[in-house]
């Protein structure tokens, strides 16, 4: 969000040991616009040695959590991508449809190659817990060679 002159932005400590998470109060002529109220965290993964992430846009916030205002920027189509070049793999993650609470998922594919190549797994749930289960098993089980 660009700033103008009558827009003040600052970023304040969130929770009580004062360490400063990216959580930001606009102030439009000295009334508030907007807090977010969204743990804005990155989904923490282990990842094993030859991975390659392209992006990470996964917050560490359940889609059930997500207030109507941040949709579009939490459940978006492009939410993760790695690759494995030794093995040849790529890994996508994102919401489909795209901001849709009510009818959408998340969506984790695994091709072989590119994300033009050939399917190797795919699986769609609302569960964010389930689907960084996955996503690790699905990166340790490629690392293997197993996938």
């Amino acid at each position: 969000m660009p700033l103008t002159s009558d827009v003040n932005a600052k970023v304040v400590p969130n929770g009580n040991d004062g360490r400063r998470d990216n959580v930001y109060v606009c102030y439009s002529n000295t009334s508030p616009v907007r807090q977010s109220t969204v743990e804005q965290r990155l989904q923490p993964f282990r990842i094993p040695t030859g991975w390659t992430v392209a992006y990470n846009d996964l917050h560490e916030i359940d889609p059930t959590d997500v207030p109507d205002d941040d949709r579009y920027t939490y459940l978006k189509e492009d939410l993760l991508r790695m690759t494995q070049e030794h093995f040849d793999r790529s890994l996508d993650v994102g919401w489909y449809p795209s901001g849709n609470f009510a009818d959408g998922a998340y969506t984790l594919a695994l091709y072989e190659g590119d994300f033009h190549g050939k399917l190797l797994f795919e699986m769609r749930t609302p569960d964010r817990a389930r689907l960084v289960a996955e996503v690790e098993r699905l990166l340790h089980e490629v690392s293997g060679g197993r996938l």
